[in-house]
């Protein structure tokens, strides 16, 4: 199964847990303060789930390998550059070298290896653009 299906069933779960508590309670504040905030923290990691998986479909598409070559253990010059793309647009979303050191399947140390490459602006803009139109 895909591992980001898996992670939205996962947070959808844990909100249904916490709505069954909040229906049989909600006359309790604190109830109704843990459900909505765990709502909003099911929904906050949806965004990002869904904010990075676009991301690494843009530029796996674009460098023409797999969202799994993105993430494997293969370190060929061009699966680095794809690398280097997917952190520094990440990185642009407010995303932390941990963070996505935790979605590419690296070290963080990795990622700010990578920050400390040169640029390809004219790729990131080509790629920014191609995020832009999927919406």
């Amino acid at each position: 199964m895909n591992p980001v299906r898996m992670d939205v069933e996962s947070l959808l779960g844990d909100l249904d847990k916490a709505k069954v508590v909040y229906d049989k309670r909600s006359r309790d504040g604190e109830i109704r303060q843990a459900y909505e905030n765990k709502r909003e923290e099911v929904i906050r990691k949806l965004v990002e789930m869904i904010r990075t998986t676009d991301v690494l479909q843009v530029v796996a598409d674009h460098h023409h390998v797999t969202v799994e070559d993105l993430r494997g253990p293969v370190r060929s010059a061009s699966l680095v550059r794809a690398r280097r793309a997917v952190a520094w647009l990440l990185h642009e979303q407010g995303f932390s070298s941990v963070e996505i050191g935790k979605r590419l399947n690296r070290d963080h140390t990795t990622i700010l290896a990578g920050f400390a490459a040169p640029r390809d602006e004219d790729e990131l803009e080509a790629l920014r653009a191609l995020l832009k139109s999927r919406g």
